[in-house]
C-alpha cells in the first residue's frame, strides 16, 4: 500500500516538471510559446492602431468632402437664386433692382464662365432697358472677353451707342459685328442695329451714310419692308422721289408676299392679315401705305395720292396729316 502511495508521489511529481529548478521540458517549452505570443499580440495591437488610424482619416475625408461638397452647393443654390431673383425682376420691369441681384450673382459666381455669360446678359438687357447706355456698352464689352467671337456683342453695343447719339461708334461697333460673323449668318440683334445706326445716320442729316448702310444689308439678303421704307425716307430726304416711289413700293410688296397675300394686293385688304398676325408689321404697313401716297404727290401723281390716302384713311382711320394732304388734293 505505501508502496504504491509512493510510486503516485513520485509519478505526479514527475508529472509536474522533474528536478526542482532543472527547467524542465514543460518550463522550456512554455517559455517559447509565451515569447511568441506576446510578439503576436503586440503585432494585433499594432494592426489595430493602425486600422483604428486608417478609419479615422477616412472619415476626416468623408467629411471634409461633405463640407466641401455642401458648401458648394449652398453657394450654387445661393447664386442661382440670386439670379432667379434678378430674371423675376427684369420680367416685373424692376431694372435697378434686377441688377443689384444680377450683380450679387456675379460676385459669387467664381471661374463659371457659362454661368457668368449668362448673368451677364440678363444685366446688360436691364442696363439697357433703363436706359443705362454706358453701363451697358460695358457689359457688353466684359462679354466679348469671354467670347470674342460672338458678333451679337458688336451689335447690341451699336444699338446702345445709335440711343446715345453717337453716330460713328454706333457704326463701327456694327462693322466689326459684320467682321465677326460667318458668311451667311444673321447674328441676334443685326438687323435691330443696323436700323438704329442707319436711324441714326438720318438724324444727323448723313443720308449718304445711311443710304450705304441700307444697301449693304440688301447685299446680304436683309432687305425686308423696314430698310426699303428707311431707304425711302433717306430719298425723300434728298429730294430723289422716283427712287423714293420705288423703295416704298418695293418695302410694301416684300410685306404683303411674306404673308402670301400676293403683289398688288390693296392695304384693305393686307391690314386685317396683318392685324391679327403683328403690330409691328401692322403699323409698318400703314406708314409705308402713308409714304407711297406722299411720293405720289411729290411726282405730281395727284390721283393716285389721292386713292392711296382716302384708302388709308378708309383702313386706318383719320389723322391730321392724311386730312390735310386729302384737303389738298382734292382742291387740285
Amino acid at each position: 500500500m505505501t508502496g504504491s502511495g509512493q510510486r503516485g508521489y513520485d509519478g505526479g511529481r514527475r508529472f509536474y516538471g522533474g528536478r526542482p529548478g532543472s527547467g524542465g521540458a514543460y518550463r522550456g517549452a512554455g517559455g517559447k510559446r509565451s515569447s511568441a505570443g506576446r510578439r503576436r499580440r503586440r503585432k494585433k495591437r499594432v494592426i489595430k492602431a493602425v486600422i483604428a488610424w486608417a478609419v479615422c482619416v477616412v472619415a476626416l475625408v468623408v467629411v471634409a468632402a461633405v463640407t466641401f461638397h455642401l458648401a458648394g452647393y449652398l453657394t450654387t443654390s445661393k447664386i442661382r437664386q440670386y439670379r432667379a431673383s434678378g430674371l423675376e425682376k427684369l420680367e416685373r420691369g424692376n431694372y435697378s433692382e434686377a441688377i443689384e441681384d444680377l450683380d450679387l450673382a456675379l460676385e459669387k459666381a467664381g471661374k463659371r464662365t457659362g454661368f457668368k455669360v449668362d448673368v451677364l446678359s440678363y444685366r446688360a438687357e436691364a442696363e439697357y432697358r433703363l436706359q443705362d447706355y454706358d453701363a451697358a456698352v460695358y457689359s457688353y464689352e466684359l462679354l466679348l472677353e469671354m467670347e470674342p467671337r460672338a458678333p451679337e456683342y458688336r451689335y447690341l453695343q451699336s444699338l446702345c451707342y445709335s440711343q446715345m447719339g453717337k453716330t460713328d461708334q454706333a457704326i463701327d461697333a456694327y462693322q466689326k459685328g459684320v467682321l465677326l460673323e460667318a458668311k451667311g449668318e444673321l447674328a441676334p440683334g443685326k438687323e435691330q442695329a443696323l436700323m438704329a445706326a442707319g436711324g441714326a445716320c438720318v438724324d444727323n442729316q448723313e443720308y449718304d451714310k445711311a443710304m450705304k448702310f441700307y444697301s449693304e444689308a440688301i447685299k446680304d439678303g436683309m432687305g425686308d419692308g423696314q430698310i426699303y421704307n428707311q431707304m425711302g425716307l433717306c430719298q425723300v430726304a434728298e429730294a430723289d422721289y422716283e427712287g423714293a416711289l420705288d423703295s416704298f413700293n418695293q418695302g410694301y410688296e416684300i410685306l404683303v408676299t411674306d404673308y402670301n397675300l400676293g403683289s398688288g394686293v390693296l392695304p384693305s385688304q393686307a391690314a386685317q392679315a396683318l392685324k391679327e398676325e403683328s403690330d409691328a408689321d401692322y403699323s409698318l404697313l400703314k406708314e409705308l401705305t402713308y409714304n407711297r401716297a406722299v411720293a405720289y404727290e411729290y411726282l405730281h401723281q395727284y390721283d393716285k395720292a389721292l386713292a392711296l390716302l382716302e384708302e388709308y384713311v378708309s383702313v386706318f382711320g383719320k389723322d391730321e396729316d392724311a386730312q390735310h394732304e386729302i384737303g389738298f388734293l382734292r382742291s387740285r
